[in-house]
């Protein structure tokens, strides 16, 4: 039971919806059907925040564009994008079906104070997680990773495959690669990670795009540097080996430490 994966490690044009959108799109007609596409966190237009208002407008054109291309493509695509829903804005990460339509909306849920996400947006509320068919996958965004709670509520519940979109800064991509190993093995489940490269303001970000199998081998990598689109097979029976090999998943003690603070 194989999943392609493909990670679209791109130098976002901060404000720029038009250009990010026309990239995405070039980048979706050349995938194999059924495939998904991984884009990183906020990809239509970085962290221009000022222009929250107007970019959650284009935001909403650029969307309906999207779902087409994964129509005609016959591929899923994701990855969060500034989004106003019911008058609050949120970082919001959507799964679009071969069908052209969403599967999932997942609002990031740790807002980065660092980049001022809680000044121009809400937190969500709630873990997301989708039936792909071969698997379930449960949906991050970037400062997610840092909190365990997140990805282990998604194992309980069946995921065996974790999708992370992210803007994460060279200056701290050792944890990025240390923290999505550890997601990996803890949770035994695939991880398949997005990050893109270039600068907006004083954030330069890191590229180091990854897959990684539940044993917490490297499928796939990128550069630190350069715009790539990296491809990986992953093989679900994988995820399911691991956990009868050492079922520690089933070995928790809820009872035990449930109520700890």
């Amino acid at each position: 039971m194989s999943i392609n994966i493909t990670l679209g490690q791109i130098n976002i044009k901060s404000g720029d919806v038009a250009a990010n959108l026309e990239c995405v799109k070039t980048i979706a007609q050349n995938l194999p059907g059924g495939s998904i596409l991984l884009l990183p966190e906020l990809w239509s237009s970085s962290y221009d925040l000022v222009n929250t208002p107007s970019i959650c407008k284009e935001n909403q054109s650029a969307l309906k564009e999207l779902a087409n291309t994964a129509r005609l493509a016959q591929i899923f695509i994701g990855g969060s994008i500034l989004e106003e829903i019911n008058g609050e804005v949120y970082n919001s990460f959507n799964l679009i079906s071969p069908k052209g339509e969403i599967s999932a909306k997942y609002q990031k849920i740790h807002l980065f104070k660092i980049m001022d996400e809680h000044i121009w947006m809400k937190p969500g509320q709630n873990a997301v997680m989708v039936d792909l068919g071969a698997v379930k996958a449960g949906l991050a965004i970037c400062y997610d990773l840092r909190f365990p709670e997140l990805f282990r509520h998604y194992a309980i519940q069946g995921c065996k495959l974790m999708l992370l979109s992210a803007e994460w800064p060279v200056r701290r991509i050792n944890h990025w690669k240390i923290l999505l190993q550890a997601r990996a093995i803890e949770n035994q489940c695939f991880v398949a990670a997005v990050d893109c490269v270039g600068q907006t303001g004083n954030a330069v970000y890191g590229g180091n795009s990854l897959v990684i199998d539940p044993w917490g081998r490297v499928l796939a990598e990128g550069s630190q540097t350069e715009e790539q689109l990296l491809s990986a097979d992953i093989d679900i029976n994988v995820a399911d080996e691991f956990r009868r090999k050492i079922p520690a998943l089933d070995d928790r003690r809820p009872e035990v430490y449930s109520s700890w603070r």
